[in-house]
Parts: structure tokens; C-alpha cells; sequence
């Protein structure tokens, strides 16, 4: 259900390199992925590597050899999520993402099977004595002993919260998931662009820290983002 953060070889990494949503877009995270290696960094990327870019293919195909490299991984969020239920269950599904389903079987060398039975691993959160890494947002359980598995759990790693306001469309999503993040943690999310300049920052009263860290390169008026951590700034020795 999740990445263990404290397993990364830290003789061999210097840190982590954070890597938000990049929805098909393969330039930013071969850029991410060099500046990971030339640094001696572990690449972890939050989730939605595809749909609505130019290659969805491409950008699956280059996680794929940072994985088998053992240079990183990737998080589950709601667009493999959705993938996922229509590749094993036949669910309906967009035409965006029929789309993409047929551009990674397309492609060959099977990377669709690869990439449907790395979404079958769950990893819903990654996490560190003093970092949780997720797509969506953040929930208590993802700091237990054990964590156990729950539908709010996985609803919040996925879509977040969302709230019905009167007079809007579509639910606004709230980060009133912030207040549960305990003193000395931060929690690194995707998902939501708050910010389309720099990734977005907030505390709460005891000292929990959120970052919002898409800020949109995938979408037109957005810019790319990534964010380093070293071992000790969340709570592992070098």
C-alpha cells in the first residue's frame, strides 16, 4: 500500500527528488530524471503520468527504465487509478483515456502489462519518519505503525477531499487535510494546482507542512516544478 522510504540505498542517493503530475509530458521528467542522476538523487514521482500530453507512451516507457535502473519510482494516483479499472475491469472510460490505453498497447515491449500490474502494487503514499509523499492529500493512517487499509484512506491518496458549494459546478477541492498533519511533518502532494508559479506552501497551528507541488507545466500558462530533500530533513541518516 506504500512506498518505504527509509529502503532506498542511501549510500548510493544523496536524497530524493520530488516530481509532480506530468500528464504525458516526457521532456520534464527525462529532465528531472537527469538532474536526479547527476546529483545522486532517488526519483519519486507523485502520480498521473498520463493522459492529455503528447506521449503518454513515452513517459510510461522512461519510468519504466528508471525503475528497472533502480533510480525511482512512482505513486498511484486517480488517472492510473482510472486506467487501471478500465485495462482489468472493462469500465467505461473517456475517450482521453481509451486514447491512452491504446497508445501504451500500441507501443509494444509490454508496457502496458507493465505499467497496469505497477498500478496492481498500490503504492498509494510514500513515507519517511518526517515526509509523506501522495497524490491527492494526506490522512492520518498514512503515518500508523501498520497502516490499514481503508476506502478514505485510498479516496484521499487518490482525489482528496472535495466539498459541494452552492452555485458551482463541479466540487472544489478543500485542503482542509492540512490541519491533520502532525508537528515537524511534510506532506507533498500533486493533484491540485494551486499555484501555477512556484508550488504552494502552508502550516498548520502545530507545525505540519503541506506542499502543493503542481504547478501546472502540463497545461497551458503552468511551469514545472520539483522539490529535494536531503536524508536528515526528514528525520533518516545518511
Amino acid at each position: 500500500m506504500y512506498f518505504d522510504l527509509t529502503t532506498v540505498d542511501r549510500e548510493r542517493f544523496a536524497g530524493l527528488l520530488v516530481v509532480p503530475d506530468v500528464h504525458a509530458h516526457p521532456e520534464p521528467l527525462e529532465s528531472a530524471a537527469r538532474h536526479a542522476r547527476d546529483e545522486a538523487l532517488f526519483l519519486v514521482q507523485l502520480g498521473d503520468l498520463v493522459d492529455r500530453g503528447p506521449s503518454a507512451a513515452t513517459t510510461v516507457a522512461l519510468m519504466r527504465e528508471l525503475m528497472s535502473e533502480g533510480r525511482g519510482t512512482f505513486l498511484v494516483g486517480n488517472h492510473e487509478h482510472k486506467l487501471a479499472r478500465y485495462a482489468t475491469e472493462g469500465r467505461h472510460a473517456a475517450e482521453g483515456r481509451v486514447a491512452t490505453h491504446r497508445e501504451l498497447a500500441d507501443f509494444g515491449e509490454g508496457l502496458l502489462q507493465w505499467y497496469v500490474e505497477e498500478i496492481a502494487r498500490d503504492r498509494l503514499f510514500a513515507r519517511a519518519p518526517r515526509l509523506v509523499l501522495t497524490h491527492a492529500s494526506f490522512h492520518r493512517e498514512m503515518l500508523a505503525p501498520s497502516p490499514k487499509d481503508s476506502r478514505t484512506l485510498r479516496d484521499r491518496a487518490l482525489y482528496g477531499i472535495s466539498k459541494k458549494v452552492p452555485g458551482a459546478r463541479y466540487p472544489v477541492r478543500s485542503r482542509e487535510w492540512v490541519r491533520e498533519i502532525p508537528a515537524g511533518v511534510t506532506v507533498v502532494v500533486g493533484h491540485d494546482v494551486v499555484s501555477t508559479t512556484a508550488p504552494h506552501e502552508e502550516s498548520n497551528p502545530q507545525g505540519g507542512r503541506a506542499v502543493c507541488l503542481d504547478t501546472g507545466g502540463w497545461r497551458a500558462g503552468g511551469s514545472w516544478s520539483t522539490l529535494r530533500f536531503d536524508w536528515t530533513s526528514i528525520g533518516l541518516e545518511r
